[in-house]
C-alpha cells in the first residue's frame, strides 16, 4: 500500500512538473524574413534576419529597430537566419537586455533590446506604420537600374504635385495613375520575384516621412487612401482621398504636411 501511495505521489509530481505554469516566454518584436539571393546583393549582407515589420509597442519598436534593418548579432552571436534567432531567444528570459546589431543601407549601428513577455494574442503588424514602411523600405526591387530609379522619382513628385493643389482641387485619377505606374516600375525590376510594393493585384502604396512621421499612399482598385501616423508608428487617420468631401475634409495641420512634401 505505502509503494502504491508513493508511486502516486511521484506520479503527481511528475504531472505538476509537466502542467505546471510554463515560464514566460520573452519576445523580441519582429516578423523576421531569409536573406534572398537578391537580397543579398542588395544589402551587401550575407547572412543574418531582416526585418519585414516589427511589433507595435515591442521591445524591437522601444529601441529603435526598423522594418528593413537585418539583425546580425545578438550578444556579439551571429545570427545566420531565423532558426538561430528563435534558438538564441530560448536561451534568454523575459528582462532580459540583448545587445543587437543591425545594418541599413550599409551602416551598421547597435541598440539595447529589454525583452518582453510574448502577447497572448499577436498584434496586428499591417496596421503599424512599420508595417506599412516596410513595403517601401525593404522590399524595393534589388538590382534597379538608375533609369528605373530616376522613373521612381518623378513619379513621386508628381504625387506631391497634386498634393500641392488641396484642398481646393485634386486629381485622383492621376494620383493613382502615378501609384500604378509605380507598382509597375517595380514589377518590372523585379520580375518573377515577390515584388516590392507590388502586393495583390491592383494595389500600391508610397509612404512619404517628415519630421512628424509617416504619410502613407495607398492605391487599391482605384481607390485612393491616406494613412497618417505619428513618429511613434500610431495610426492617426485613414482617410479616403477620392471626391471633394473626402479631401477637402483633411484636418488643416495634415493638409499643411501634404503640401510641403
Amino acid at each position: 500500500m505505502m509503494k502504491n501511495y508513493l508511486m502516486s505521489v511521484m506520479m503527481m509530481l511528475s504531472l505538476s512538473t509537466l502542467c505546471g505554469a510554463e515560464p514566460e516566454r520573452a519576445t523580441f518584436g519582429v516578423v523576421g524574413g531569409e536573406l534572398s539571393p537578391a537580397l543579398r546583393v542588395y544589402t551587401g549582407v550575407e547572412q543574418g534576419v531582416p526585418v519585414r515589420a516589427v511589433w507595435p509597442g515591442s521591445p524591437a519598436e522601444l529601441a529603435g529597430v526598423k522594418s528593413g534593418d537585418v539583425i546580425l548579432k545578438l550578444d556579439g552571436v551571429t545570427i545566420k537566419d531565423k532558426a538561430a534567432m528563435a534558438a538564441f531567444l530560448l536561451q534568454r528570459k523575459v528582462g532580459d537586455e540583448v545587445r543587437a546589431t543591425l545594418s541599413f543601407g550599409g551602416k551598421i549601428r547597435e541598440v539595447v533590446v529589454k525583452l518582453l513577455p510574448r502577447p497572448t494574442q499577436l498584434p496586428d503588424v499591417h496596421h503599424s506604420a512599420e508595417a506599412a514602411v516596410g513595403g517601401d523600405r525593404m522590399h524595393r526591387p534589388m538590382a534597379v537600374s538608375e533609369e528605373i530609379r530616376r522613373q521612381f522619382r518623378e513619379r513621386r513628385r508628381n504625387i506631391c504635385r497634386h498634393f500641392a493643389t488641396l484642398p481646393e482641387s485634386f486629381d485622383a485619377p492621376g494620383v493613382t495613375e502615378e501609384l500604378q505606374a509605380i507598382r509597375d516600375l517595380a514589377r518590372d525590376a523585379n520580375p518573377g520575384g515577390s515584388g516590392w510594393m507590388v502586393g495583390r493585384a491592383g494595389v500600391s502604396a508610397v509612404q512619404f516621412r517628415d519630421a512628424e512621421g509617416i504619410l502613407l499612399l495607398r492605391g487599391a482598385h482605384n481607390l485612393l487612401t491616406l494613412e497618417v501616423y505619428s513618429s511613434e508608428g500610431k495610426l492617426l487617420l485613414r482617410r479616403g482621398l477620392n471626391n471633394p468631401d473626402e479631401w477637402k475634409s483633411l484636418p488643416v495641420e495634415v493638409l499643411k504636411r501634404l503640401q510641403k512634401l
